[in-house]
């Protein structure tokens, strides 16, 4: 027993904070609110998941081109998609790092720089909702003007950079040219504008499940409030981000006057179609596409383009 304790304990915080919203919370209301659903729409809003995963798919794809490796679409966002419910189901969101197996194995890409690619896809993501977050402090927390909340926020993409660029500095000598083409500023504003493009189809799609539930949320509130749910579960102390999750939502909508269960309801809803999505969508895409295809002498397949290198 104290073996399993010292080995999972700290992932049965999550547990134990599920337990407690759970016997703090009218359920009564939340399951009202759940039978209060129209099918239909949900499952209309639940598609909207799709264009946010190709738009990351697409980004993770540019950053491949860019290490020359020419991977097809279709698998990225297989992949991509698989990844992200591996995330759903993993402590601190560790399961889209089985994208480093996938090319290794399949496009025969070295363990540096897949971990790479993977890495700095997530790194653009958290970016954008470290930024969203520190605007929402601002404004909704602190009660700053809009002004000031957005002057917050851009002073936090200047540390960030500042961050990057000093880390720049350090970087390993034997860095390919590949890796170094992708900070120009080319690519670098197109994954920025992949990222904001892909959240703000992330923060729609809540806000219109709020609106389902009948909460009375702006598009700003629930990106904050969703931002910092997210942000909260990366802790790697339960699975799936339950119960971090919860909390943090409960005390994010708590600040626009949604009680504890409207935002337990809202939870579970969105957790419930984003993973109901991902899981289809990647069992559905392992089973329809063709296996990549090998090379000439049977081996791994070929991955090098010459053509594309430098291009995005």
């Amino acid at each position: 027993m104290l073996t399993l304790l010292r080995r999972y304990g700290l992932h049965l915080v999550g547990l134990v904070l599920i337990a407690w919203v759970l016997m703090t919370s009218d359920l009564e209301k939340v399951g009202a609110a759940f039978a209060g659903l129209s099918p239909i729409r949900v499952v209309a809003i639940a598609l909207l998941v799709l264009p946010g995963a190709v738009l990351k798919s697409w980004r993770w794809e540019r950053l491949l081109r860019g290490l020359r490796v020419r991977i097809p679409a279709a698998r990225v966002l297989l992949v991509g998609v698989y990844g992200m419910a591996l995330g759903f189901l993993s402590p601190g969101r560790v399961g889209e790092f089985t994208k480093i197996g996938f090319l290794k194995r399949e496009a025969g890409l070295s363990l540096p720089l897949g971990t790479f690619s993977v890495v700095a896809d997530r790194v653009l993501d958290l970016f954008v909702l470290f930024l969203v977050l520190v605007t929402g402090v601002a404004y909704f927390v602190r009660g700053t003007t809009l002004v000031a909340a957005l002057l917050f926020g851009f002073a936090a993409a200047l540390l960030c950079a500042g961050v990057l660029a000093v880390i720049w500095r350090f970087r390993p000598r034997g860095l390919t040219a590949d890796v170094e083409s992708l900070f120009r500023p080319g690519p670098v504003l197109l994954f920025l504008a992949l990222s904001l493009a892909a959240t703000t189809l992330h923060f729609g799609q809540n806000t219109l499940l709020a609106w389902e539930l009948g909460l009375d949320l702006g598009f700003w509130q629930v990106g904050f409030a969703t931002t910092l749910a997210s942000m909260v579960a990366l802790l790697p102390v339960t699975v799936m981000g339950i119960g971090t999750r919860e909390v943090a939502l409960i005390y994010a909508l708590g600040l626009f006057g949604i009680d504890r269960s409207g935002a337990v309801s809202f939870s579970l809803l969105v957790f419930a179609v984003h993973l109901f999505v991902f899981l289809s969508v990647a069992g559905a895409g392992s089973l329809l596409l063709p296996p990549v295809e090998k090379g000439a002498d049977g081996g791994g397949p070929v991955v090098e383009y010459p053509e594309n290198k430098g291009k995005f």
